[in-house]
């Protein structure tokens, strides 16, 4: 379907000799429409929300993501450094700067990975005086030029949001029961 997109299979008229490729071009179009506007970010859609054909959406995301310029650059290098916020979705966090990485591989702008293990880490919140930051996880990681990847602190910090998550659950559970030995005093 790529020639749909980029413009090399074009509609034909609509007429009595070409309806059933009129039509099968359509349908391609539309489905490439919708392909389109799923994969990309949700803040991303509303640049080609008035697109009337696939190959004019694939025209803008291919004019603005394609330049390898200084400023874009920089907008990714921003990305990866945006601490994340005490509250927020670390997979969220931790998906958002494997965009950058990756997009920053993709223009021939490598970064190593135990740097990129470091630059993730540094964005998570470490404050040893809140016992909700990623303190204890951040001071156990041990980055290393031989042995540190990206994907094993990754790894490691979505073993760790998992562990917390297990750990509000049993917390969680450690209250209900609390209140239910109450409620079954208060009863009695």
């Amino acid at each position: 379907m790529m020639g749909v997109v980029d413009g090399s299979e074009t509609i034909l008229p609509d007429d009595s000799a070409n309806i059933v490729k009129h039509r099968i071009w359509k349908k391609k179009d539309n489905l490439l429409k919708a392909m389109i506007t799923q994969w990309v970010k949700s803040d991303l859609v509303i640049k080609v929300a008035h697109a009337k054909c696939a190959k004019e959406s694939w025209d803008v995301f291919a004019s603005e993501f394609s330049q390898t310029g200084s400023g874009s650059i920089i907008l990714w290098f921003r990305d990866l450094t945006k601490h994340l916020p005490t509250s927020s979705d670390v997979s969220a966090h931790v998906t958002s700067f494997w965009e950058a990485i990756c997009y920053l591989a993709n223009t021939e702008f490598e970064i190593p990975g135990y740097i990129a293990a470091a630059i993730l880490l540094s964005t998570l919140p470490s404050d040893p005086q809140d016992p909700a930051s990623w303190n204890n996880h951040v001071a156990g990681v041990k980055i290393n030029k031989s042995t540190a990847t990206l994907s094993s602190v990754i790894n490691s910090i979505l073993e760790e949001k998992s562990c917390l998550t297990e750990d509000d659950k049993t917390n969680m559970q450690k209250q209900e029961q609390a209140l239910a030995t109450l409620e079954q005093a208060a009863c009695n």
